[in-house]
């Protein structure tokens, strides 16, 4: 059979193209309603903006006027006191809500050695501020090495000169002696010299660094700095109560006045020093921590087979726990429960080694009239 094709008659292609015609016009006008919704939001967007802006305009100006109109000076003084009393205790309960935060969020050693490194770090990571620290670390060290040098040329030139005193000059004339005392000197002096030379080197290094410091950003990480560090100590040293809110607020105090008065870099100084002392004291306290972590290990070993123990091994135990008592004081407030499991065992073990060797004498019988 043939294939029968249907004709297309004008009047169908017309139809066809109306048809084709009513879909694109109903697509532009989905288009176009699309594009009218976005530009309605947009237009509700910047209306909005503009009523938010004309809101805190309205805001500031009637802050203005209140502080215009409501002097604190201009109130009796009854309600001046009464405000600062208000004032002096939010200040209070804002730093009893930073201090049972602080207490309650990092309760185990672990947590708290996790969030006091990280303080560290944070420290660490900042270009500005570990450039300066660095410098004082390296200032701190050689001061040491000068210090124990001139002890050590002044233990030389001492033995030397008793040497001279008790004629023990080891077939050396008096001439060649005061030669070799002279060189002596010589060669302390100029090691001295050195040291001094690499020590203004490097304060002119730290008088560099502190510029980079002279900015918004870096007064900011400053104090946050030692705030943060004045935190890790408080959990450290286990402090009853809040003292780095105040200190934060002091050092603000400070800054502000500093800026006012253009002695900001006398001020950054200070608070980079001051950063850098309690940097150290943290770092000790976590070097402190991870002491007691191992010795919590160490315990753990001791204690895993208590019924087996005898006395010998009991009096260890004993001796190891007085060394920790010794080294690390706050062990057993960061572990009660081991402390306390230890020595719960260890009276425990000397008491059974008492019963057992404690002599049994053999009942009085009575006698029978």
């Amino acid at each position: 059979m043939e294939d029968i094709k249907e004709e297309q008659t004008p009047k169908s292609i017309l139809s066809q193209w109306q048809e084709q015609f009513d879909i694109e016009k109903e697509k532009k006008e989905e288009l176009n309603l699309e594009k009218s919704s976005e530009e309605l939001e947009k237009e509700l967007e910047e209306i909005n903006k503009l009523n938010f802006q004309e809101d805190l305009e309205n805001q500031e100006e009637l802050k203005a006027k209140l502080e215009k109109e409501l002097k604190l000076e201009d109130l009796p003084q009854e309600a001046k006191q009464t405000l600062e009393i208000l004032e002096e205790k939010e200040k209070l309960d804002n730093d009893m809500r930073n201090f049972i935060e602080l207490t309650t969020e990092y309760e185990t050693p672990n947590e708290k050695r996790a969030f006091i490194e990280n303080n560290l770090k944070e420290i660490k990571d900042n270009p500005e501020l570990n450039e300066s620290l660095s410098i004082l670390k390296e200032q701190e060290q050689l001061q040491k090495e000068i210090d124990n040098t001139k002890e050590e040329m002044a233990k030389e030139e001492k033995e030397l000169k008793d040497q001279l005193e008790n004629n023990e000059k080891k077939g050396l004339s008096q001439e060649e002696y005061d030669e070799k005392f002279a060189e002596m000197e010589k060669e302390h002096a100029q090691k001295l010299k050195e040291m001094e030379e690499k020590m203004e080197k490097l304060e002119q290094n730290f008088e560099n660094s502190i510029e980079n410091l002279l900015n918004s950003k870096s007064l900011s990480a400053i104090l946050k700095s030692l705030y943060e560090m004045d935190k890790s100590l408080n959990l450290i040293l286990k402090e009853k109560e809040n003292n780095f809110d105040e200190l934060n607020r002091q050092r603000e105090e400070k800054l502000n006045l500093a800026m006012q008065t253009e002695k900001t870099r006398e001020v950054v100084i200070d608070f980079i020093k001051e950063l850098h002392q309690k940097t150290k004291s943290v770092e000790n306290g976590i070097n402190d921590m991870n002491k007691e972590r191992n010795f919590y290990y160490e315990l753990d070993k001791l204690t895993k087979n208590p019924e087996k123990m005898d006395l010998k091994e009991t009096q260890k135990l004993q001796e190891y726990i007085n060394y920790i008592d010794k080294e690390t004081p706050n062990f057993k407030e960061n572990y009660p429960k081991k402390y306390k499991q230890t020595k719960k065992l260890i009276e425990n073990n000397i008491k059974k080694t008492m019963d057992k060797a404690k002599v049994k004498t053999p009942e009085s019988k009575g006698i029978s009239l």
